[in-house]
């Protein structure tokens, strides 16, 4: 019945083949990030140059012929997720992209930005075909994998089940039991793939305790039916009949959608769909420090004697790399706190590392001199004429210059992607210059030198370089 109205009633005013009286979760996100609403697969005429949805309302993970073999057909979607992966593939073959491996130029141009969203599924089989084949082997960086809600709070289940069967919120316990233990073997399977795809974000998004909060606070959130379907029939508790569900002849709507969890019994309303998301993770990008030490101003006032290993002024360098380090271990502390926080560190200084050290390929042929300045000279640089007075003058050419005025940089480096990464996360060995004056541990005496060693802060946050053999 999802073809016929209601379906579709608040937003769209028409059906869409949505299971809600209007926008979905994945509708929210796409406003968000200003796309449009993504095309289904097998509209082959729409455009789907923002985005595809491969989603088959009522597809189940285990494949389709495993319920006609244990007699299991009842209304059950023909199409599985193995369905929705192979229509993935074939997308992905016609923009050449094979694997990670085999092509990875191709996979790079379909991923560098992509936002992979995964939706509710089944976690050991998600584990084996996202691990295995699927998304992270074709270079998929960007994922949110969306944990089950409180399935026991869904009519459906309320109206199956003994009024006895009940939890604190008031919804089915055994079923919002095993919710909660699926939900907790899918978080454990993305940490095992965040460990074996390290360059990839895996982000769990936390369904069930978003449900929890809304239904906990219910009444501020505007929803007062809680159980009670919005569209139905039959009155009673739940308004709720398995033989004239929503969409039938004998089904009705409420008039205020709004004020519902529960759209049919089995689906939510559109404006449960958004508390969730509204409920759900909270994304922080922290960005670091760039290599301080590559900006015209640092190479202009220092000595040509202070040059690291890419020319830049090391000891600046250096005060990054540790300012960088206090951050990481700072993030991860904050994540630790805030666990159901997203929050992912930026690592300027190694893509900056990476863009010098590839700059004739990616464009660059101007590493350390000004685009816009003024003296001419190594730099271009003049503390008492700089960019925007009257004697400065720019180059014609920006994109080939890193740094635009000695302290900002070009348009063409901060638009650029890098494909290297190696962030010096906590612990992690790095060839950095040890200058006494930054590494507390070392003889003052003993002069500067290039070595590996892991740079850690302790707890006065006084840094010090553990030398390594």
């Amino acid at each position: 019945h999802v073809s016929n109205l209601p379906y579709g009633r608040t937003f769209f005013h028409h059906p869409t083949n949505r299971y809600s009286d209007g926008r979905l979760v994945i509708d929210f996100v796409a406003e968000s990030l200003n796309l449009p609403y993504l095309p289904p697969y097998l509209n082959r005429k729409a455009n789907t140059s923002a985005g595809v949805n491969y989603a088959v309302a009522g597809s189940t993970a285990i494949r389709h012929a495993f319920f006609v073999k244990n007699n299991l057909t009842f209304a059950i979607t023909p199409q599985s997720l193995q369905t929705q992966l192979s229509w993935f593939n074939k997308t992905m073959e016609g923009l050449k992209c094979k694997s990670v491996i085999l092509t990875p130029v191709e996979c790079e141009a379909v991923f560098r930005d992509a936002l992979v969203w995964v939706g509710e599924i089944g976690a050991n089989d998600y584990a084996y075909t996202l691990g295995s084949t699927a998304l992270l082997n074709k270079g998929a960086k960007y994922m949110v994998v969306q944990g089950l809600p409180a399935t026991g709070c869904l009519t459906l289940a309320m109206y199956l089940s003994s009024d006895s069967d009940r939890d604190d919120m008031g919804c089915v316990a055994t079923v919002n039991n095993q919710s909660y233990i699926h939900n907790t073997d899918l978080q454990t399977n993305i940490q095992n793939l965040r460990r074996k795809y390290p360059n990839a974000v895996l982000v769990y998004a936390d369904y069930w305790s978003a449900y929890r909060s809304v239904i906990q606070n219910a009444p501020k959130l505007g929803f007062h039916e809680l159980y009670k379907v919005c569209c139905g029939s039959s009155g009673g508790p739940y308004n709720f009949d398995l033989s004239a569900a929503c969409g039938s002849k004998a089904s009705s709507s409420c008039r205020n959608p709004s004020q519902y969890v529960n759209w049919d019994g089995v689906h939510l309303t559109e404006a449960m769909y958004k508390a969730l998301l509204n409920k759900g993770a909270k994304y922080m990008v922290v960005q670091g420090l760039p290599m301080t030490g590559c900006l015209t101003l640092a190479m202009y006032l220092s000595p040509e004697s202070d040059r690291d290993d890419i020319g830049c002024v090391a000891t600046v360098n250096n005060q990054s790399h540790i300012h960088n380090t206090i951050l990481q271990n700072n993030i991860q502390t904050l994540r630790r706190k805030y666990p159901k926080a997203v929050i992912v560190y930026a690592d300027y200084w190694n893509a900056y590392r990476s863009v010098i050290k590839n700059a004739p390929k990616l464009g660059f042929h101007e590493l350390y001199k000004v685009c816009c300045g003024s003296s001419g000279g190594s730099y271009n640089f003049d503390l008492t004429a700089t960019c925007g007075s009257k004697s400065a003058s720019s180059c014609r050419n920006p994109s080939e210059y890193v740094n635009w005025d000695g302290v900002h940089l070009t348009e063409a480096i901060l638009n650029k992607r890098v494909d290297e990464h190696g962030a010096a996360t906590e612990g992690k060995e790095v060839n950095i210059t040890i200058i006494p004056k930054t590494a507390s541990a070392l003889n003052a005496s003993q002069k500067e030198k290039k070595i590996k060693c892991s740079i850690k802060a302790d707890e006065n946050t006084k840094f010090f370089c553990g030398i390594t053999p």
